[in-house]
Order: structure tokens, then C-alpha cells, then sequence
């Protein structure tokens, strides 16, 4: 359909499609920094769908809603740049698994998240379908799930090391598509009968290793890799409240933002009381029931969390102690990033120097471009007194670029 392949040889696929904080990102990076010793297994992890997360396959499958914020981020804005996209899509993948054939494997595996929480229809599903059925004799999906109220509070405090958060990630009602297991599992079900496998995530000691027994290769034949340390001390999280700092500054993700929350120690992490977890889990219990009688593959307690692990008085409130300064501190840590992106043009307007008078162009126009690139930065903040320093940056840069331009045409 999206090109020729050699049949003759057969190509499974694996599709791991979360879900979010199972170790997703561990799993990525493992088969990313693993790729070429898995290959002398057998096993091929897709490049051409993105690295080390594999997003252009969950791309692909969304719908043609153009305010999507993965198509923004993506830069698609138009019906024919997302058909575009996706023969781009087809025909990269299509050669990829040829590749993979001349290689040897006979495992193709993909893996992205946003596959289980973004594609929230059957025909988003089936489009994904359609993309993998012509190139591969079989198809498995292979998703973890745990107990919501210990993925809502772990991707809130994942959130709160990026930009600023609510209460409201812990608020998702039972039919939201990012908790509602029991939907998911009907929509999965519907376009791939036969083909998914759950796993839970509460039983599971390490993901690469359940991994691998899925691929049927040995763990210790690979490099091993950290696993991210997804927790926040709640000071740090109510320091980015207070800043108000959105992580997205219309469709691009801001420059100008609190940087440092993955440095600090998680000295006190983020926690909820055991009854609000209680509450919270409670939301979630029948559309639990219609997964575990539609699927057969999970106990009755593979979604009920460890109430144990949950405190009896919890800090997450405290996050949201509004403080008196918030506005001039906010000031602040912007002016701080708008000055580093105007030293950091500096440098690199200096570096262009010395390349143009090295008669090398092409490092020159290199430099500059970064430099742009940091001023557009610092542009992005809006700081009218520091727009005359960006404009003055600016002139000089593209006047180096149109010297390359010239060096470059032996002028």
C-alpha cells in the first residue's frame, strides 16, 4: 500500500503504547541507546517514526483537527501539511522495515504514550492500523496500566517540573480518555480483537525485563539505563504556582520559563492524603469493572492502589499558598532568561566573526543561526526595553548571513 516490502521474509510488530508513568520513558530510551545491539538480535526500533519517542505514529492516526496542540507543536496547521505529514509517514516507515528485513530482524517495535491517551476514537485507532497492517505479518499491542489516583499524582508532579500546576490533574472525570481503561480498552479491542496484552504495572519489578520477555531477548546482553526520577518536592512545585509560567507560549513551548525544578532535591515529594486517594480511586471503579470483565488478562486488585503508601495528611495543598511577591518574582526569572539568550546571541554573533574571518561560511552561517534563534527567545518574552538590543543583534547577524551568502557565490 505505501510501498513494496519483501514479504518473504515475515515481520512481527510490537506496539507499546503506554501507558504514561509505567516506565515509558525508560522503555524508550533503553530501546534508543540499545538500537544497534537489539538489530544483532533481531529486533528493529523505529527511527523514521522519531526518536527516542515515536510520536509521528500517534500524529499520524489523530484526527484533522487543526487546534490539536501535537499538530501545533508539530507546525502542522493545514489539512494538506497533516496529508502531507502522512505520506511522508507511510512511505518513511514503509522503507524502514525493508531496512530492517535486509538486516535480519524479524521484530519491529514502536512505542509512544500519547497512542493510548490521544487516540480517543475508533477510526483514529484504525487509521493507526492502516498504517502497520500491509508491512507486518502479525501485530501486538502491549500496554501497562495501573491504578489512576498513582498515575494522576505522578503525572502531576512529572508536570510540576516543567511549569505550573492545579489541582485539576488530580480532577479528570471516569470518562476522560487518559483514566477511563475500560473505553480504551473497547476502542483497542474493536480494531486489533485478539492482539492486545495488559499488563500491571503494580506487579511489575522492571519494564525492561518484562520487556524483553516480549521480544524474547536476554536483558543482560544490553546497556542498562537510569530511570528518570519522577518526583518534586512540593516547595518547588508551589515556587512554579507562584511564577504562573505557562509551559506553551501560543503553539511554541516558552523560552522564558523556571528551568531549574529537575535540580533541586525532592526532599518532601508532592502527596495526597490516603482518604482523597480513596476518593479520587473511587471515581474510577466501574469503568475499572468493564475493563477486567472485558478483557480477562487482570486481577480484581491490579487496579487498586497501595493505600498504604499514601500518607495521612498530605502537602499537595499547600503548593497553592499564594505569595504576596509572586508578580516581581515572576519579573524576575523572565529578565534573567532574556538576558542569557542576549549573551548567548553574543557569543555566538562573535563566533560568526571569527568564522567569516576565517573564510568559512558555512560555520558562520551555523553560528548565526543560533544566534537568531536565541534572540527569537529572548523575543518571545515581550520585554520592550530589551527590544532595541534584539533589533540592533538581529541587523548585525543578518548582515553576516548575507556576507556568507557572498562568500558562498565566491564574491
Amino acid at each position: 500500500m505505501y510501498g513494496t516490502t519483501n514479504r518473504a521474509i515475515p515481520m512481527k510488530l510490537l506496539v507499546h503504547i503506554g501507558t504514561a508513568k509505567t516506565g515509558t520513558t525508560t522503555i524508550q530510551h533503553w530501546l534508543h541507546e540499545n538500537s544497534d545491539a537489539l538489530q544483532s538480535q533481531g529486533v528493529f526500533y523505529s527511527r523514521s517514526l522519531g526518536r527516542p519517542n515515536n510520536i509521528r505514529g500517534a500524529i499520524y492516526a489523530l484526527d484533522n483537527d487543526m487546534s490539536d496542540d501535537l499538530l501545533l507543536q508539530n507546525k502542522i496547521r493545514t489539512q494538506h501539511e497533516l496529508e502531507t505529514f502522512r505520506r511522508s509517514t507511510e512511505t518513511d516507515l514503509a522503507q524502514e522495515v525493508e531496512t530492517a528485513r535486509t538486516k535480519g530482524c524479524s521484530v519491529f517495535v514502536v512505542s509512544n504514550e500519547h497512542m493510548h491517551s490521544r487516540l480517543t476514537s475508533v477510526s483514529m485507532v484504525s487509521r493507526l492500523r492502516s498504517l502497520f497492517e500491509s508491512l507486518f505479518s502479525d501485530i501486538r499491542i502491549l500496554c501497562f496500566l495501573r491504578p489512576q489516583v498513582d498515575l494522576l499524582l505522578s503525572r502531576l508532579s512529572v508536570v510540576a517540573r516543567r511549569q505550573w500546576v492545579t489541582r485539576a490533574y488530580l480532577d479528570l472525570p471516569a470518562d476522560d480518555p487518559f483514566v477511563d481503561y475500560g473505553s480504551f480498552y473497547r476502542r483497542w479491542a474493536t480494531v486489533f480483537p485478539n492482539r492486545i496484552d495488559l499488563i500491571a504495572f503494580k506487579k511489575v519489578d522492571d519494564v525492561i525485563t518484562t520487556l524483553c520477555e516480549r521480544l524474547g531477548v536476554a536483558p543482560g546482553l544490553f546497556s542498562k539505563v537510569k530511570s528518570e526520577n519522577a518526583a518534586v518536592d512540593y516547595r518547588v512545585a508551589a515556587l512554579g504556582y507562584n511564577l504562573g509560567l505557562p509551559a506553551m507560549v501560543g503553539s511554541e513551548l516558552n523560552a522564558n520559563g523556571f528551568f531549574f525544578q529537575r535540580e533541586f532535591p525532592a526532599l518532601e515529594s508532592i502527596s495526597i492524603s490516603r482518604s482523597e486517594a480513596r476518593d479520587i480511586q473511587s471515581r474510577y471503579e466501574e469503568t475499572n469493572k468493564i475493563l477486567l470483565a472485558d478483557c480477562g488478562q487482570l486481577a480484581p486488585d491490579d487496579l487498586i492502589p497501595d493505600y498504604a503508601r499514601y500518607p495521612e495528611q498530605g502537602n499537595l495543598d499547600r503548593i497553592f499558598d499564594e505569595v504576596s511577591f509572586a508578580p516581581f518574582l515572576r519579573e524576575m526569572v523572565v529578565r534573567f532568561n532574556v538576558e542569557l539568550w542576549l549573551e548567548r546571541a553574543r557569543t555566538k554573533r562573535a563566533e560568526a566573526e571569527r568564522a567569516m574571518a576565517c573564510a568559512d561560511p558555512a560555520a558562520a552561517t551555523r553560528c548565526a543561526g543560533l544566534a537568531l534563534r536565541y534572540l527569537r527567545n529572548a523575543e518571545q518574552a515581550a520585554l520592550v526595553d530589551r527590544q532595541p538590543d534584539i533589533d540592533a543583534l538581529r541587523s548585525r547577524l543578518r548582515a553576516i548571513v548575507a556576507g556568507t551568502d557572498q562568500q558562498h557565490d565566491g564574491v
